[in-house]
């Protein structure tokens, strides 16, 4: 997410309305060698299954860190989660059936 102002969502306290999603995000390899391996920790430290959705902030300092772990995102066809599903190449029903295959074969 860019940010545009400093305003934020009251009710969603999220700053989705207040900023523009780019997918991809404009990052150099090592930014994102960085930022991969940082949510990877973050979601095995978290012992999370299946999918999640990382919140990280990339620093002034070049340092990536991680705001909120999402165990259960948004779902909805408006929601960040499925924003960065779809703009990635996949439909909204293949997103939908790969999280309950996946959450199937968990057991």
């Amino acid at each position: 997410l860019v940010k545009l102002s400093d305003e934020t969502d009251k009710r969603s306290a999220n700053i989705a309305s207040t900023s523009e999603l780019v997918v991809p995000a404009q990052l150099d390899d090592s930014e994102l060698d960085s930022i991969r391996q940082t949510a990877r920790a973050a979601f095995s430290a978290l012992s999370c299954k299946c999918f999640a959705r990382v919140d990280m902030v990339l620093g002034n300092d070049g340092k990536v860190y991680v705001r909120r772990v999402r165990s259960i995102p948004g779902l909805d066809r408006q929601s960040i989660f499925t924003r960065l599903v779809t703009d990635s190449g996949f439909t909204y029903e293949d997103m939908i059936r790969l999280l309950i295959t996946s959450v199937v074969e968990l057991d």
